[in-house]
């Protein structure tokens, strides 16, 4: 296979693992303006999963980095229009870890930006930060973030 032909047949892989997974429902088509009528007014540059599905079978991305922007975008999106705390917002980060992470395994590389601090408006919180207080006892500082809501 020649690298151009691997390329996009690793990314498609990746792009199939993030589609499927249960937690990618609200991002793999369009928005339907009719269901959210003021969803083009908030949103400019809408994003979804099918559309980076079709880039990737028409050969429109020319790096790893093109599509890493696509999908920033669409989890920009979720924070612009749901809130961070929203439970999309929550499913758009666990995609884009799992994103990150099947890069990782099907691609063998790594993304341009893996640090959400950097990546994302709104960074989420760490799932778990365990300190150890003076008495020698495990505290725990934060807890783990929910997802609740509806897109």
């Amino acid at each position: 296979m020649n690298p151009e032909d691997l390329f996009y047949h690793s990314l498609s892989r990746v792009l199939h693992t993030v589609i499927t997974n249960r937690e990618a429902w609200p991002f793999r088509e369009p928005v339907d303006g009719d269901v959210i009528p003021n969803y083009y007014e908030v949103v400019k540059e809408p994003m979804c999963l099918y559309v980076m599905r079709d880039r990737v079978q028409n050969r429109e991305y020319k790096s790893l980095e093109e599509v890493e922007v696509d999908f920033k975008l669409l989890v920009n999106n979720s924070e612009t229009f749901n809130g961070p705390k929203s439970g999309f917002t929550q499913m758009a980060y666990g995609l884009w870890k799992l994103f990150r992470k099947a890069v990782g395994q099907k691609m063998g590389q790594s993304l341009h930006e893996p640090d959400e601090s950097k990546v994302f408006m709104f960074p989420p919180p760490p799932k778990w930060k365990k300190t150890v207080n003076d008495s020698g006892d495990t505290t725990q500082v934060n807890g783990p973030s929910t997802v609740n809501g509806v897109h």
